[in-house]
């Protein structure tokens, strides 16, 4: 469903040597039954400069997964994760973060009156691991037409950076359900 695509910033995926690096995601039993995972490789491109945030230009991951959960498969909530090692996890923090903070529109890159739109602001969130920011993010998908919010967060922890995400349809983001799915990543890393 399109309005999936729009906000399904991560797919699973797996690169680089690392392995065990997927055990690390969230499993669909720390998700609310109902939700099921789904993989969406091509959906980051209608998101702009909201689908790189992990990678931002110049920045190689030596491995990185990327796991997505939707409320009955088909419609939002959905929860999303990433994790992604570096040779240098301070250096790779540091840009990525910095990368997110110069993230504040999305124009994505379907250029005619039905793509897809919107905004990125800070979010006030407890901190995480090492170093953490969020924001949230205001997307329209002018083709449904339909607007979602999406709260994100990047958090350095050890030798991993991590992203977790919940979108929703507009206003609609339960931020202690966030947080609990945010405790519930770190804790397998």
């Amino acid at each position: 469903m399109l309005i999936v695509a729009v906000v399904a910033i991560l797919a699973f995926r797996s690169t680089g040597p690392d392995s065990q690096l997927s055990a690390k995601l969230l499993s669909s039993n720390q998700v609310p039954s109902g939700w099921l995972s789904e993989s969406f490789s091509a959906a980051v491109k209608d998101t702009g400069c909201l689908a790189s945030a992990m990678n931002p230009e110049g920045l190689h991951d030596v491995a990185e997964v990327n796991v997505l959960y939707v409320n009955d498969g088909s419609v939002p909530p959905e929860v999303g994760e990433e994790i992604a090692t570096f040779r240098n996890v301070n250096g790779a923090f540091k840009k990525i973060t910095s990368s997110l903070q110069t993230c504040t529109k999305i124009h994505g890159d379907n250029p005619n009156a039905s793509g897809v739109s919107g905004s990125v602001v800070p979010l006030v969130l407890p901190h995480f691991g090492t170093g953490s920011e969020a924001v949230v993010a205001t997307l329209t998908d002018e083709s449904v037409p339909v607007t979602l919010t999406d709260d994100l967060v990047l958090i350095e922890k050890g030798k991993y950076v991590v992203e977790v995400y919940e979108a929703n349809f507009l206003g609609k983001v339960n931020h202690r359900q966030f947080e609990e799915f945010i405790a519930k990543a770190l804790s397998k890393v």
